[in-house]
């Protein structure tokens, strides 16, 4: 296998302009591929198409989601709560100040009442579409203990 490429290097030292013809044509070819990307800032449309997921992503779409940048500020271990408020109260006075006005539309800290009744409403319509069958199981567990004797079916939608 290195005999090939010993022999490739050995053609093409002793012909040079061959050599840097086909590096600059297969640059145009490279540059011009490319140049044909596209980007695709809908990233649900890059999820499979069933039907399920088609549902999902028309809600996605919808809710107005996308246009929204969440940020969950949490800690991993022992940690205290008020440690993880005062990080989230700086981070919102930063991103508050008035020098990112151009880049930010609207922010937004703490949600008030009808946004929370918003999201309320809305996982509430829709949470079949957010649960998945061990959910179902866990949940119908929960709230109806049944003997280890008894079996029963879970029924996803």
């Amino acid at each position: 296998m290195e005999n090939w490429f010993i022999h490739i290097q050995r053609y093409f030292s002793r012909k040079k302009a061959l050599f840097f013809g086909l590096l600059l044509l297969l640059m145009a070819l490279l540059g011009g591929l490319v140049s044909q990307l596209r980007f695709e800032e809908n990233i649900s449309r890059m999820l499979p198409g069933s039907e399920e997921l088609v549902e999902v992503n028309r809600l996605i779409e919808s809710s107005g989601f996308m246009d929204r940048l969440f940020i969950h500020v949490y800690a991993d271990g022992d940690v205290h709560p008020d440690s993880l408020t005062e990080l989230a109260d700086q981070l919102a006075e930063r991103l508050s100040d008035t020098s990112y006005q151009g880049l930010i539309r609207t922010f937004e800290y703490q949600l008030t009442d009808e946004d929370q009744q918003a999201v309320y409403n809305y996982l509430s319509d829709n949470l079949p579409y957010f649960l998945s069958e061990k959910d179902y199981r866990y949940w119908i567990n929960a709230c109806n203990p049944i003997p280890s004797s008894l079996s029963f079916a879970v029924v996803t939608i």
